[in-house]
């Protein structure tokens, strides 16, 4: 097993004691919070002798570690429970919410690769140049935005100011691209922004050292193009 092979084996080992303790923190939280859940699923309306009988189906009146142990070998069958509000499979929920969730992130990581790597391109082509050092100071701002306040800028230019863009509804991307596209953009810009600076900042250090390379300087003494060096040496090595 190789270097590369051995930390991912390691780093993924470390994590199974890390997300068992979450997961530890994270059931004891859900039940230290005030409410009850089976007086929820009745409504808020069930008479004391209907709620604790449904506790007791729910197996609500049992030890916290009982209800964790059997709560974590259901999670590991693939069994998420029921929802509380709907009284539907938490898997349904998951899978009807999926395509959203999906179409999301994939436009989320085409802005933030489409906008990042080029950024970082012209950072490192362009060094300590006006570009170079406006790519920094927008890549430095970016990073240390929150996405929540991004979002309510977005928001304000776009939809209330501008009035170019929705702020709700949703339209199905598996149903209309078109119209789904609008609905999207704000919420992946927000989601994309971060990572788009983290790309940028990578892609120009990574672009830098792989410059000062000998292979690069032989290029351009034969006289290759410096776009082409830059795009054909330079940008596939350092990603």
């Amino acid at each position: 097993m190789g270097p590369v092979l051995r930390l991912v084996a390691a780093r993924a080992l470390a994590l199974v004691p890390m997300l068992l303790g979450l997961s530890m923190a994270s059931f004891a939280l859900v039940h230290v919070i005030p409410g009850d859940p089976a007086l929820v699923m009745m409504g808020g309306e069930g008479t004391t002798q209907a709620v604790e009988e449904l506790r007791h189906q729910l197996g609500l009146d049992r030890p916290l570690h009982v209800r964790y142990w059997e709560w974590l070998t259901r999670i590991l069958h693939g069994d998420l429970g029921q929802s509380l509000y709907n009284q539907t499979r938490v898997s349904e929920e998951l899978l009807w919410r999926m395509p959203t969730t999906l179409s999301l992130v994939a436009l989320s990581l085409v802005f933030a690769v489409g906008l990042g790597v080029p950024a970082g391109l012209l950072s490192a082509a362009f060094r300590d140049s006006w570009i170079d050092h406006t790519a920094r100071l927008v890549t430095l701002v970016s990073l240390s935005l929150p996405s929540f306040w991004l979002g309510l800028m977005l928001i304000i230019l776009f939809s209330l100011r501008l009035d170019l863009l929705p702020i709700i509804g949703y339209e199905p991307i598996t149903r209309d691209v078109g119209k789904a596209l609008p609905y999207l953009i704000l919420p992946s810009l927000a989601l994309g922004t971060y990572l788009s600076a983290l790309l940028t900042r990578l892609t120009r250090s990574s672009m830098l050292e792989v410059l000062g390379q000998d292979y690069v300087r032989t290029a351009r003494a034969k006289g290759v193009g410096e776009w082409l060096v830059l795009m054909r040496h330079a940008l596939r090595n350092a990603l």
